[in-house]
């Protein structure tokens, strides 16, 4: 009898040992959305601040008066995501994170700004798509772990890009300084107009393609450790060739300066 009972009281300890443990994950593992729309004065704003651990950033521009964001959010019910949407001294500051713990979250934000402004835009991502469509911009800083980066600025002060694993696309007709750097992935960019300044490209593995005016004033070098390098449709100055996996030259008076370097991938830069 004593056995009998000491059994049940095992059997009953696990079953209600089990019973907890699916009920904990099953709570655990349930995530909430929220959605909503925030609309702000962008008389004073000058500067957008996004940090988001991941999900997609959307950036455009509209002829309307007001900054619009929109917003989707992804996170354990039992950790509520704390989103912020503020006018922070003239920044646009959207900051993300979880009120008890983190189990993971994700929050695509769609953005729409009025097309007379000229914001400095700053992007941080542990992984998820970027877009930025704007006429005019200040600084682009983005900053992605894993996700595809596009940016389509017609004038803007500068592009810097970092990105440990994804592809970047950039088109622009003014821009004075880029900078764009992928461990894995390509990079795509489109310069329309004039260079004037510092243009620089980097991929570990991956494959570069730059398009330029085809009677640019630069200097350049295109360079590969494992891969072609192809400089057609500009009229420059050999100093080195492609069988050293490097071409460098002068086109015009070499104004501007260019570099494209990948490892392992193919370097190319062409005219338009």
């Amino acid at each position: 009898m004593k056995a009998l009972t000491a059994a049940i009281i095992v059997f009953a300890v696990i079953a209600i040992s089990l019973f907890c443990s699916l009920t904990i994950q099953k709570l655990t593992f349930g995530f909430q959305s929220v959605s909503g729309v925030k609309m702000l004065n962008s008389s004073n704003i000058n500067a957008i601040s996004i940090s988001d651990p991941s999900g997609l950033v959307y950036i455009k521009a509209y002829s309307g008066p007001q900054i619009i964001v929109k917003y989707v959010s992804y996170s354990d019910f039992l950790s509520p995501l704390a989103l912020k949407i503020e006018n922070n001294n003239g920044v646009l500051l959207i900051t993300t994170g979880q009120n008890y713990f983190n189990a993971g979250y994700s929050v695509n934000l769609n953005i729409t700004v009025p097309e007379s402004i000229m914001p400095d835009v700053t992007v941080k991502l542990g992984g998820g798509n970027v877009i930025v469509q704007l006429p005019y911009a200040g600084a682009i800083t983005i900053e992605d772990g894993a996700g595809n980066v596009q940016i389509n600025a017609t004038q803007a002060v500068q592009m810097k890009v970092e990105v440990a694993s994804g592809n970047v696309e950039l088109w622009t007709s003014s821009t004075k300084y880029i900078y764009a750097a992928v461990t894995t992935g390509d990079i795509n960019a489109v310069i329309s107009g004039p260079l004037t300044g510092s243009y620089q490209f980097y991929a570990t593995t991956g494959n570069l393609n730059v398009m330029i005016p085809p009677d640019s004033s630069v200097t350049f070098t295109v360079s590969t450790t494992a891969g072609a390098v192809v400089v057609e449709g500009i009229h420059y100055n050999s100093v080195s060739n492609s069988m050293s996996g490097i071409v460098s030259g002068t086109a015009g008076n070499g104004t501007a300066t260019l570099t494209e370097s990948t490892t392992t991938g193919n370097a190319y830069l062409k005219a338009i």
